[in-house]
């Protein structure tokens, strides 16, 4: 959790576009929720990654929204949580998200 609090505090201070900001703090945050779907039967993409998402808004709106939760599709999230945990660290550090997020409608998920 200290990790997170770095990540974005890091990010605070040192990018002036609160967006790209906000974009990290979202991501940051899907990476460790999904790294624990799948782990017990409690923690589940139904009963644990979905509210969490929806209640602090960690797949973005409109058309992100949209991209994130069709690659969450292709991706068994109960099964392969780590999967989705290293999709979301790889869009977090994206120097290119609007590229990442483009490519990302293109292709289907590699794994």
């Amino acid at each position: 959790m200290n990790c997170i609090a770095n990540v974005c505090l890091m990010a605070r201070a040192n990018l002036e576009d609160q967006s790209e900001v906000y974009r990290i703090w979202r991501y940051v945050n899907a990476m460790h929720c999904s790294a624990y779907c799948g782990l017990t039967d409690h923690l589940t993409e139904a009963n644990f990654f979905v509210p969490l998402s929806k209640k602090h808004g960690l797949l973005g709106g409109g058309k992100i929204k949209e991209i994130e939760q069709a690659a969450l599709k292709n991706i068994d999230i109960d099964d392969s949580g780590v999967r989705a945990c290293s999709m979301f660290e790889v869009r977090s550090s994206s120097k290119f998200p609007e590229f990442a997020l483009h490519h990302a409608q293109l292709t289907s998920a590699p794994w």
